[in-house]
């Protein structure tokens, strides 16, 4: 079973994405580490505590690369 985001793409392993930490109102970067056996993405990004992870529906998530990607790593860099 084919994922796909908000957006309506497909979702695939190592895909970047945008989603709501759990717990949370803000908007996080995240990578799909792999799928579940049900199809659902594991998403982790890392914490000062170390790499997180959770488990989200593909409708939850929207897909970035190209362009957005590089500027939102860029502009996140000279925020450190």
């Amino acid at each position: 079973m084919n994922q796909k985001d908000y957006l309506g793409r497909d979702l695939a392993e190592d895909d970047f994405v945008i989603f709501m930490r759990q717990g949370y109102r803000e908007l996080k970067l995240g990578k799909i580490k792999n799928f579940t056996k049900t199809g659902k993405p594991r998403i982790c990004w890392q914490t000062k505590w170390g790499e997180q992870t959770l488990l989200q529906d593909g409708y939850q998530v929207v897909k970035v690369d190209g362009p957005d990607l590089t500027f939102f790593l860029l502009n996140k860099q000279d925020q450190q």
